[in-house]
């Protein structure tokens, strides 16, 4: 979700939004401390100045937590199976969310794209200037989600006082492969090849 968007909510509720960590999935492979460091103690500290003031704490979780092995939307009481580090971090940070803070929101996004970026259509747009074949993954099903639509589902919840933890995403699921082929198809990128990764 861009910055911007994310003060503005803060501004419009009134409340404590914790938005900040490293959100480059390859980047916490390659530097976990700084992910742990950020998306973890980071949580910690935003929980703690939360409770301490009595504020709500909104944490923005990801479907990351889980393996993305089903084909079926997931639902908040499924089991989760982070199979990166960006995984375990953000289930390492709703985790300290939970423990640090007495009223706390946990919303969990999928898979986010909109205008600006970078997300997996941006990105998948940009390989396609320069590539005329490109590698995706087909395992991992994710719900693409409208940013629009999950700001406004984060809007409602904080609205109607709603704590807990809470899947704000579209309905549905894909695959990166399933997205890559409809994004081809629909902008007629008909000399793209897209391989399995």
């Amino acid at each position: 979700m861009r910055e911007q968007q994310v003060t503005s909510l803060a501004e419009s509720l009134h409340d404590e939004m914790h938005a900040a960590g490293v959100d480059d999935v390859d980047a916490c492979e390659f530097q976990k401390w700084r992910a742990y460091l950020l998306n973890r103690d980071g949580a910690e500290h935003q929980a703690r100045a939360a409770d301490k003031h009595g504020a709500l704490i909104v944490y923005f979780g990801s479907d990351f937590i889980f393996d993305g092995m089903v084909k079926q939307p997931y639902v908040e009481e499924d089991p989760p199976n982070p199979l990166s580090v960006f995984g375990d971090v953000k289930l390492a940070g709703e985790l300290v969310t939970m423990s640090h803070s007495k009223n706390f929101l946990i919303v969990r996004s999928s898979s986010l794209y909109g205008d600006g970026g970078p997300h997996f259509i941006s990105t998948f747009l940009e390989m396609a200037k320069k590539e005329k074949s490109i590698r995706v993954h087909e395992r991992e099903h994710r719900g693409p989600t409208y940013v629009e639509d999950f700001i406004s589902g984060v809007v409602h919840l904080v609205a109607h006082s709603h704590t807990g933890t809470y899947h704000v995403a579209n309905a549905g699921t894909a695959t990166d492969m399933d997205v890559a082929k409809s994004v081809k198809e629909l902008l007629g990128l008909g000399d793209v090849s897209i391989q399995a990764a």
